[in-house]
């Protein structure tokens, strides 16, 4: 069994080959990799060698391969897939498998949608994540449609703007109780492989200070935010992190349906900031934590995205 990142920002369909792992990443290593890794049933020859390269300085070379594969509840039969030989990341974070949802074009590695056409029942497929009082963070990928189960009705659908990319509309953002922007009418990119929201510089600075303001009054105690150059986002002191306000993004042009998103301000070791950065562009990118809480059906051979709040358990 293998654990992959869901991304729908890019195709790239590859997992991470077992050979190269012992052998090169880490030689003469016996531990495991946590997330899995793929193991060729017989030998591995390596043809068609290309590389996908990530915003973030990050490049992944694989070679093409052809195998069984299970995903989630779908069998997926033979399909090709890349298998990694030799990455690069300029943070040394560790290899990773992914699972590319867009609709990019790669010759000779066509995506896990494209290959699923007359298994599944058709191209849609649907995420969400839930938060757990625990702290932890479930998701479910349906590939081949959606299931009216785990939404609230109505679901309620927007273009997809784009036909390489998953890219929607945002028409309006509100921090709290503040007062609501309205006419945003800009791009933004549904990416769940991101890391964080990606702002336009034209709203950053006002939406930080927003964030902070609230933040304060929730904490009846000032947050001093520390700007960090290298990392390109606010830090602040960890005795705040349960004070920050939810952004509710509304996405369309009118800005229905609105997203809330709570799950921006994070823990990484004791250090905590806000996983927003601001961009020189006019579009937007929302990651994997806007998905927390909401439903999200993806038809792409209709240009269109359903979107609705999650059921409860």
């Amino acid at each position: 069994m293998m654990h992959a990142l869901i991304d729908t920002g890019t195709s790239a369909l590859f997992f991470v080959w077992s050979t190269w792992f012992y052998h090169f990443y880490k030689p003469g290593s016996r531990s495991n990799l946590p997330i899995g890794y793929y193991q060729c049933p017989g030998s591995c020859s390596p043809i068609q060698p290309t590389d996908f390269p990530y915003l973030d300085g990050t490049k992944v070379y694989v070679f093409q391969h052809r195998g069984n594969a299970r995903i989630g509840q779908t069998d997926a039969g033979s399909i090709k897939f890349g298998l990694v030989y030799k990455y690069e990341a300029p943070d040394n974070a560790p290899p990773f498998h992914s699972i590319g949802l867009g609709t990019q074009v790669y010759p000779g590695y066509p995506s896990l949608m494209s290959q699923l056409q007359g298994k599944a029942a058709d191209t849609s497929f649907a995420l969400h994540l839930r938060a757990h009082r625990c702290g932890a963070v479930t998701g479910e990928l349906l590939l081949g449609g959606g299931d009216p189960s785990l939404y609230v009705a109505p679901l309620t659908f927007i273009p997809l703007r784009s036909q390489g990319y998953h890219v929607v509309e945002i028409g309006s953002l509100q921090v709290g109780s503040r007062h609501k922007t309205i006419g945003i009418n800009q791009d933004a990119v549904i990416d769940s492989g991101a890391e964080g929201l990606f702002v336009p510089n034209m709203y950053f600075e006002a939406l930080i200070k927003d964030i902070f303001d609230q933040a304060t009054a929730l904490a009846g105690a000032p947050i001093h935010p520390q700007w960090v150059p290298k990392a390109r986002l606010y830090e602040f002191d960890c005795a705040f992190m349960d004070f920050f306000p939810p952004i509710e993004i509304g996405l369309g042009s009118a800005g229905q349906p609105p997203i809330l998103v709570t799950n921006y301000a994070r823990n990484s070791g004791g250090i905590c900031s806000v996983a927003i950065t601001g961009e020189a562009t006019t579009r937007w990118t929302l990651p994997a934590f806007i998905l927390v809480g909401t439903y999200f059906e993806f038809r792409p051979s209709q240009s269109k995205l359903g979107v609705a709040k999650l059921a409860q358990n």
